[in-house]
């Protein structure tokens, strides 16, 4: 009984590790910004995956953070957690490896450093295309739409991040702060750890050199798919039963 206990522990922890963990795999991606899309030296990025890599597309809203770039490679919009690092717009393709974490910490945190709930939260209502306060509305350079919402939202995402320490009016980092999700911006600070579906996607050159990482959200697998898996684990469970018992 006790060798079946540890056995549905263990799967039980598989299963949670695939529905919230992101996978770690290996890719490219090549970056640009739009104008209108951006201000200052931050977000939004707009991200050309790889064929391998496009299986994260089905998170974002067509049009709205994704294919902006009508008639071009599916792309998505992004936004960067680190302050240090850089890349060339347009530039790549880069390779990337999905994790949890910026792998080289960026100016803030440890090395590696994990993702934010606030930060994974953030960027996980703004791909949903109805963020609360965020102008979707493109506009060009230093008008009030959303190239201002963009700027405003990487500075919070930097914040929450540790790449910089102080912070003006912000309303997201207001939102984050009286929001009932955290109530607090020690609470929005703490590692994210797979509570929201969101990513790092750490960028290398050719040479093996950091670039400047990317967030992207990861679709949770559908229900058909948990099943599926489900059926597996199921009979390996049972496979394992009657070994235990010979």
């Amino acid at each position: 009984m006790k060798k079946l206990f540890v056995l549905n522990a263990i799967l039980t922890s598989f299963m949670m590790v695939f529905m919230i963990a992101p996978m770690v795999r290996a890719d490219t991606v090549t970056v640009n910004r739009v104008s209108g899309y951006y201000s200052g030296s931050g977000g939004e990025f707009t991200l050309f995956p790889s064929a391998g890599l496009q299986w994260v597309l089905g998170s974002y809203v067509e049009g709205v953070t994704k294919n902006i770039v009508v008639g071009a490679a599916p792309n998505f919009q992004s936004f960067c957690i680190e302050t240090d690092e850089y890349v060339n717009v347009p530039g790549g393709p880069y390779n990337v490896v999905l994790n949890n974490s910026a792998e080289a910490g960026g100016s803030g945190g440890p090395s590696p450093d994990p993702i934010s709930k606030g930060t994974a939260w953030l960027y996980h209502e703004f791909q949903l295309g109805t963020f609360q306060g965020y102008d979707y509305t493109q506009g060009p350079p230093g008008s009030g739409t959303r190239n201002v919402s963009a700027g405003k939202l990487q500075e919070a995402i930097w914040y929450l991040e540790d790449e910089i320490t102080t912070i003006g009016s912000n309303p997201f980092i207001d939102l984050v702060t009286s929001s009932s999700v955290f109530g607090s911006l020690s609470a929005a600070k703490a590692d994210n750890n797979g509570t929201y579906p969101v990513a790092v996607l750490n960028l290398y050159d050719d040479q093996g050199g950091f670039h400047q990482d990317q967030l992207v959200c990861v679709p949770v697998p559908e229900p058909a798919t948990m099943l599926l898996l489900g059926s597996g684990l199921v009979g390996l469970a049972g496979f394992v039963r009657r070994k235990f018992r010979k």
